[in-house]
């Protein structure tokens, strides 16, 4: 025990200062105080600069209200102050930015400031006035205010927004096509327009974390959540998470196939057992999200956990998809005789052939000439069953003859009877079983 008490002693020092919160830059020190824009939020060119996220958090603020440092610090020699006498300026107090303030004229770098009484300034007379607050000096340091360890007390119990109809989009992967109907192949870029409410603030900030899942309509596949973008630092690219012709500092529509440091896709091919960018199936048999009907969910939260809720869809939304990749084929045949499986064979279509095993012979199965035959079709995925396949044998003689329309089991089984003189007297041979015209929900008749 005597080793064990450092190790714990120094964990509890650590988490202690990682939880440990500050207080905010304007009376009342304890908060909380209305939040008008969030981090990470998309944001267009200003002044010579370029597009970029928000850096930090506008706490909103009338012109006038005095700003004091969160913590005591020092305002660097280079880049911690500028400009004076104006409604726009900024400084740097350690570890913090502080921005659009009419600076205090007795402050000059190299200064040291104290946590809640050296006054910094004042929010300046700006279009819609709001501080702008920054935790991390140098964008790749910077972090999200409002978590655990940030600003104290910060309070929001409002509900993300994810919108459906013509702002929830499927794109092929990469371009700038869009697929037109909800029928879907290969690598898709999911794009959705989200967005978040403060119950103490704006109604229409950016949203801390989105992500996907998809299930079948039927709840037996299922694939996800992918969560991709979360906004606890903003390394990475801007376009990676927005779209930027959509997209500008009001309106947010998120890539959430990306991340922000890497252009993904979702793989409606995935092999199963691979990872995102894993290799394709070549048959639905292979694949994580074989062909059929699927519901795709886009789910979006704020900072305290609110929204992603799919039973009352508080930030989340969804779209009903067609996955269609592969051609549909046969994989199991039964042939029945007086109630009796004369023959069954599982019918494979592997990636090296198209040979899906129409023969069987008709005395190594024992079928009798005058009794009628029922088979038993099963398919490799859901099947348009408002149209019925056709169904032939070929005798060894060459004669054809066709099956009797029969009915659909179900999405994927076929059944038709024939009648009891169907095979020929002079027949004993070899016979080649045949279907056509069966079609799955995207069109593709079976290969």
């Amino acid at each position: 025990m005597k080793f064990k008490l450092p190790i714990l002693i120094f964990t509890m020092i650590i988490y202690s200062k990682i939880c440990l919160a500050y207080p905010w830059p304007i009376s009342p020190f304890t908060g909380p105080h209305p939040i008008n824009a969030v981090f990470g939020e998309f944001r267009t060119p200003y002044g010579n600069g370029d597009y970029h996220f928000h850096y930090g958090v506008d706490i909103g603020a009338s012109a006038g209200t005095e700003v004091y440092p969160v913590v005591n610090g020092r305002i660097p020699e280079n880049n911690g102050i500028g400009p004076k006498n104006q409604e726009d300026g900024w400084v740097v107090v350690g570890n913090y930015r502080y921005v659009h303030i009419k600076l205090n004229n007795d402050l000059d770098a190299g200064d040291n400031c104290i946590a809640g009484v050296t006054l910094l300034g004042k929010v300046g007379a700006i279009d819609h006035p709001h501080l702008h607050f920054e935790e991390g000096i140098g964008i790749e340091n910077k972090v999200n205010p409002l978590r655990v360890g940030g600003l104290d007390n910060y309070e929001d119990n409002a509900n993300p927004s994810v919108y459906g109809g013509n702002n929830f989009m499927f794109y092929r992967q990469g371009t700038d096509i869009q697929f037109n109907t909800n029928t879907l192949w290969g690598k898709v870029d999911i794009l959705v327009r989200a967005k978040d409410s403060q119950s103490n603030g704006s109604d229409n900030v950016g949203v801390y974390r989105i992500g996907y899942f998809i299930r079948g309509l039927q709840g037996e596949m299922s694939y996800g959540p992918v969560e991709n973008i979360k906004f606890d630092n903003i390394n990475g690219n801007v376009f990676n998470v927005y779209d930027r012709d959509l997209s500008n500092n009001s309106t947010y529509y998120y890539w959430v196939t990306n991340a922000p440091t890497q252009n993904r896709y979702l793989n409606t091919k995935l092999r199963f057992g691979g990872s995102w960018n894993g290799d394709d199936a070549y048959i639905n048999a292979q694949a994580v999200l074989p062909d059929g009907k699927y519901r795709v969910w886009v789910m979006a939260y704020d900072i305290k956990g609110n929204g992603g809720d799919t039973i009352t869809r508080h930030g989340a939304e969804y779209k009903d998809v067609l996955l269609d990749n592969f051609l549909p084929y046969v994989s199991k045949v039964e042939i029945k005789q007086e109630g009796e499986i004369r023959y069954e064979g599982e019918w494979s279509k592997n990636p090296l052939s198209y040979d899906l095993g129409t023969l069987f012979i008709l005395k190594d199965y024992n079928f009798k000439r005058d009794k009628g035959l029922s088979f038993k079709i099963y398919f490799s995925e859901i099947m348009d069953t408002q149209k019925k396949p056709s169904l032939k044998v070929k005798f060894s003689d060459d004669r054809v003859k066709e099956v009797s329309e029969g009915n659909w089991e179900s999405d994927t089984v076929y059944t038709a009877t024939t009648n009891e003189d169907f095979i020929p007297d002079s027949v004993n041979g070899r016979a080649t079983l045949e279907i056509s015209n069966a079609y799955d929900l995207g069109g593709n008749e079976n290969g």
